[in-house]
């Protein structure tokens, strides 16, 4: 038995971490509905509270509810300002993310309300939060509210502070309900008509889970309350007998045949999954846990809904010690040198069906390594219907030198950014493994690279009918072409 905050006579516990820390809402059941208040449960002092029952206060007004917190203490919930509005709140053990100790105001989408439903829902390791707030695009008597992320700092494309993640198509009213360590966010959204599809956002993009299962189940996924560190999703729907049930979301596993060589590529730097949108576009960015740029992933022509799914690894060493892609035959970079990542690009899109711009980055420093020059590199894709196994390296396209990709599938070249990076490009209708290198005829020239170390990046995660791999992206590594 937990007890209760001091005065009140009933407790209902929502969260707990790792520590035993337990999050939840004390109130007198039957009284008033603003005679509540959220608290942190305590096995042990800490954060210099006592053990036991403390109460997290309000904003300024009467009553706030807690429903979870993170394992560093970091509790979420809603709270009332001064008069009766609520508003979602972070309440933080310490000084952080440029707020203070104590019950802090995340804001709103810039409309206000009473309801508890005005609050934040759940919070990771990184301090992320979600949950629903009030908008400025209707009146707070309409009721319509939207699905909000918080960010302590700018991440996943949007900056620092309460953004909005809209609604599924045709929708009105959303509410995120739960978040992974790796950002992705799962819920709940109307749609035209007005019934509610469980939803998944990752990356910028809202996508309706009913659109990532079997067309032919039969079930209406109704809402995704939780999400697990492999990428589950938990929730409940419609069946096809027509009775509301609980289901789990799992991989549907992959059965490309590039897919089982990944590992032996080394570390993996980057890994991600975009979904074409309506239109058949998409753009994908993969950064490295330092933040550094690495490969951009460009779809202009597709179907709606295609995944397209990537991983960068670090290229393990050549037989002579310069780095160089593995596996496969050497045909290309023979005696010559590949630079330091590969890229493993996947999609369930018949091959013709669209039109990608490829992209690998690499610095001036990575470059000068090797005593060679920008222009003495291309991008070259492992041509795996050709002998020995595993294929053979061959030009990603008719190298026409430097330029900015010009959309002509078929074409290859690279151009040098005002930051000095250098991105090798390729236009194609295909997919396959990719590198950068330069052929036998530079051998002489070159020296022995000496490549900077990187951090490990996130590695695939399981999710959902297509696999859903984590990524991270910076804005600020954005890169500035668009067909």
């Amino acid at each position: 038995d937990l007890g209760t905050v001091t005065g009140l006579a009933d407790s209902d516990a929502f969260a707990i971490n790792a520590s035993s820390e337990v999050a939840g809402t004390s109130m007198d059941f039957g009284l008033p509905t603003d005679n509540r208040v959220a608290f942190l449960y305590l096995p042990s002092p800490a954060y210099s509270l006592p053990a036991g029952m403390n109460s997290l206060g309000t904003l300024g007004g009467n009553q706030s509810v807690g429903f979870d917190l993170n394992d560093s203490g970091e509790t979420v919930g809603g709270a009332q300002v001064s008069g009766e509005n609520m508003k979602p709140f972070l309440w933080l053990p310490s000084a952080a993310y440029s707020l203070s100790a104590g019950m802090n105001s995340l804001g709103t989408l810039g409309g206000e309300s009473k309801s508890i439903l005005h609050r934040a829902q759940a919070i990771n390791s990184s301090a992320q939060v979600v949950g629903m707030s009030f908008t400025s695009l209707f009146s707070p008597s309409s009721g319509a509210a939207h699905a909000f992320i918080w960010l302590p700092s700018a991440a996943y494309g949007l900056s620092a502070g309460m953004s909005d993640l809209g609604t599924l198509t045709g929708g009105t009213l959303s509410w995120a309900l739960d978040i992974s360590d790796s950002g992705i966010v799962v819920g709940t959204s109307n749609v035209s008509g007005g019934a509610y599809h469980a939803f998944v956002w990752q990356s910028g993009t809202m996508t309706d889970l009913n659109n990532l299962i079997d067309s032919n189940s039969n079930w209406v996924l109704t809402r995704a309350t939780g999400i697990n560190a492999d990428g589950e999703i938990a929730g409940w729907g419609t069946n096809q007998r027509g009775d509301v049930h609980a289901f789990v979301l799992t991989q549907t596993c992959s059965t490309s045949a590039t897919q089982p060589q990944a590992a032996a590529f080394g570390t993996s730097l980057a890994a991600g999954v975009g979904f074409t949108s309506f239109n058949g576009e998409l753009e994908e960015i993969a950064v490295s846990t330092e933040g550094e740029m690495l490969a951009s992933i460009m779809v202009v022509e597709g179907d709606s809904g295609e995944p397209f799914e990537y991983t960068v690894a670090a290229a393990a060493p050549d037989s002579d010690g310069a780095p160089g892609p593995s596996p496969g035959t050497v045909e290309g970079f023979e005696d010559g040198i590949a630079l330091t990542s590969t890229l493993i690009v996947e999609t369930e899109a018949s091959p013709g069906s669209y039109v990608v711009t490829l992209s690998m980055v690499f610095t001036a420093e990575e470059i000068s390594e090797t005593g060679l020059e920008a222009g003495d590199f291309e991008l070259y894709v492992l041509d795996e219907s050709q002998d020995p196994p595993p294929g053979v390296w061959v030009s990603a396209g008719s190298n026409i030198g430097e330029s900015t990709p010009i959309g002509i599938v078929g074409e290859s070249g690279y151009y040098v950014g005002s930051d000095g990076t250098v991105e090798y490009w390729a236009v194609r209708n295909s997919l396959s493994i990719f590198a950068v290198g330069a052929t036998a005829d530079q051998e002489d020239e070159r020296i022995a690279p000496t490549p900077r170390p990187r951090l490990c990046g996130l590695g695939l995660i399981p999710a959902l009918g297509a696999v859903l791999v984590l990524m991270t992206l910076i804005q600020t590594t954005r890169r500035r072409f668009r067909q």
